[in-house]
């Protein structure tokens, strides 16, 4: 028989002091069956808009005569068991509410536990004990919203407490439903191969499904086959969040964020714990399911990623023809990452992005565009961006930037020690040769033991001068290899200007460099006449430092005399505030309109009286002292009295 009546339930696992008995109190002996209604007070199985109560510690088991794979349904269908559709029905009548008191026990044998099947249903669970085979929170074809909080106690779901179950245990959030967990306190445990799925979407579900999982405290112990967040078929959305503001996670089996699906992990706090000889993944493309998009953000506590020499961790897998490409992102604002094995970003055609903002990561190695699609022979592409924190790699194989397809590395600040060498471009004959990009920061500590290789043409390294005693600077113990001409270099500034025949040493290496860079290119001006700014050379006792040296004009030098004096300033004179101006009437800033003002002005005064050094130092150069700034203020405000007299 069928009810339309809504069902609004919750379990409540709490310690209260036990009071009189009602008619929906549990009064059978401990380890009795929930479905025999003389167990009950009331002579019948609570049901309907009946409170259940089971309280002073007993044990009692839902174990039904007939064999369904569901046993108990909070908020349920309404429809009563068919032993032939397994997909339809229960087999103990739902409650409305539910309430297991004093540190009671609850078990079924003979099918899952089930929170909003097409109706909204909620548990609570404050101590005590479940064990169920498997467990499910709007699970398939439901359009339910159902939530479970579990605020101590322990949750255990073991499909060996049923014969014959499938591997699937969990579900939250399946085929159009809305499932969430919410977990303050206790200890929950998935064990015996069973998979935990979180906004899935299979082959009979056919609608979008969103799964979400929030932990404030307590643990989650994960053994089954495969812990999954967002996985969907074609043309739907699985989606899913999992976020961590405390606790413990241990997952000892795949950990996949964004599986074919969307899938994102927030850890705030706390410690997650990936031991598997898999690598753990954010967003991967599979043909026969979706496209993958998974995301990690990580802002404090730890992750630890790998199992002996095994793991590690993926960031975008892999593409297809009809799905489009597997797309993966780590963003790390605080905390601790720590992988026992190589970390690859963008890989099989994916294309990952690793973001560094603070914190610290720990890896053996790490590959920005790892092994190509096979299949289609599409490239993969990594990027990863280092603006704060710490990042040190420990391993012999350092960092390859563009494996197998297009890598950049851009370290704007924080530091990156790296053991191995940093590559750029790999050559490998059975995945196609990669193309890497290094840019550094004026800010930034970048070292290597081994050293700095570039291994394909196409490589670029983009360094940066910020004054004359701050720029990009990359360090090695060991040596560096720039290949014959296989990579250009840009020296670019965010706003300094040098002055002519400033240096600046981008490398240096214990054990010497060899090799030149194909060409030297600079967002700086080279002044009147055009040209190249910087010229580069290889100097030192045993080669050890790469130098540049400027060739520009000095801002103030409007002549091209080598010198900053009043010949310059009888130049700008001339051309106060006048547009369309060029360098050699000093217009020295480079603004669109080319206006001659206060700003080219302040540019000369930087660099009065300065003249070109010979052999001697730049420390020896005269600079201006306040009252000689004074002098040239007054003096270029008499000129252009003069001028417009």
């Amino acid at each position: 028989m069928r009810r339309s009546t809504a069902l609004f339930a919750c379990f409540v696992f709490t310690l209260a002091a036990a009071g009189a008995a009602r008619a929906d109190d549990y009064i059978g002996a401990t380890g009795g069956n929930y479905n025999v209604g003389t167990n009950w007070a009331g002579g019948t199985v609570p049901d309907n808009d009946d409170v259940a109560y089971i309280r002073n510690g007993a044990t009692v088991t839902v174990n039904s005569s007939v064999s369904s794979p569901i046993a108990l349904w909070i908020g349920g269908t309404g429809v009563e068991v068919d032993p032939n559709d397994p997909n339809q029905g229960y087999e103990s009548r739902p409650p409305s509410a539910l309430h297991v008191l004093d540190g009671a026990v609850l078990t079924t044998t003979t099918g899952s536990l089930m929170v909003a099947q097409r109706y909204d249903g909620s548990v609570y669970q404050a101590g005590g004990s479940v064990a169920v085979p498997y467990f499910g929170i709007a699970g398939s074809g439901t359009f339910g919203h159902g939530t479970y909080t579990l605020a101590g106690g322990s949750m255990i779901m073991d499909y060996h407490l049923r014969s014959g179950e499938p591997t699937y245990t969990v579900n939250i959030g399946r085929g159009g439903g809305t499932g969430k967990f919410i977990q303050t306190g206790g200890y929950v445990a998935l064990i015996n191969n069973n998979d935990f799925l979180m906004g899935y979407t299979g082959d009979a579900d056919r609608a979008d499904s969103l799964g979400e999982f929030t932990m404030t405290n307590g643990s989650i112990d994960i053994s089954g086959e495969a812990f999954n967040l967002g996985r969907s078929k074609p043309g739907y959305c699985g989606q899913a969040s999992f976020t961590m503001y405390g606790g413990t996670v241990i997952s000892r089996y795949k950990l996949q964020i964004g599986y074919r699906g969307t899938g994102v992990f927030n850890q705030h706090a706390g410690l997650v714990i990936f031991d598997y000889p898999q690598p753990l993944l954010l967003g991967q493309t599979d043909a026969s399911e979706g496209r993958g998009q998974g995301t990690y953000n990580l802002s404090g506590g730890s992750l630890f990623v790998g199992n002996g020499a095994s793991g590690g961790l993926r960031v975008g897998s892999k593409y297809n023809a009809a799905l489009g490409t597997g797309t993966g992102l780590f963003n790390m604002t605080g905390g601790t990452l720590t992988s026992v094995v190589t970390v690859s970003v963008g890989t099989k055609g994916g294309n990952g992005t690793f973001l560094c903002s603070d914190g610290l990561v720990d890896a053996p190695t790490i590959i920005l565009a790892d092994a190509v699609n096979t299949a289609s022979a599409v490239p993969s592409q990594g990027f990863m961006r280092i603006s704060g924190g710490s990042v040190a790699v420990t391993g012999y194989f350092g960092i390859v930037v563009g494996a197998n397809g297009p890598g950049r590395l851009e370290v704007t600040s924080g530091t990156l020690r790296s053991v191995g060498n940093i590559k750029l471009g790999n050559i490998d004959a059975a995945y196609g040769n990669g193309t890497g990009e290094l840019k550094v920061g004026a800010d930034a500590v970048v070292s290597s033991e081994l050293g700095l290789s570039v291994s394909t043409s196409g490589a670029k390294m983009e360094m940066e001068v910020a004054s004359a005693t701050k720029n990009s600077k990359i360090t090695s113990e060991g040596s560096m290899s720039l290949g014959s001409g296989l990579a250009t270099v840009a020296v670019d500034s965010t706003g300094y200007r040098p002055r002519e025949g400033d240096t600046f040493t981008l490398l240096t290496a214990t054990s010497g460099i060899t090799g030149s860079f194909s060409s030297i290119t600079s967002n700086i001006t080279r002044g009147l006449p055009g040209g190249a700014a910087f010229t580069g050379a290889i100097v030192g006792g045993g080669h050890a430092n790469y130098v540049v040296t400027f060739q520009g004009w000095t801002a103030g030098d409007a002549n091209g005399d080598q010198k900053v004096d009043g010949s310059d300033l009888a130049l700008m004179g001339g051309a106060w505030m006048k547009t369309g101006q060029t360098w050699g009437t000093c217009e020295f800033t480079g603004d669109a309109s080319g206006l001659v003002d206060g700003s080219d002005l302040a540019l000369m005064g930087g660099n009065w009286m300065w003249v070109m050094p010979a052999p001697a130092p730049e420390g020896q150069t005269a600079l201006p002292e306040p009252a000689t700034l004074a002098l040239l203020s007054l003096g270029a405000v008499g000129l252009i009295r003069r001028r417009r007299a």
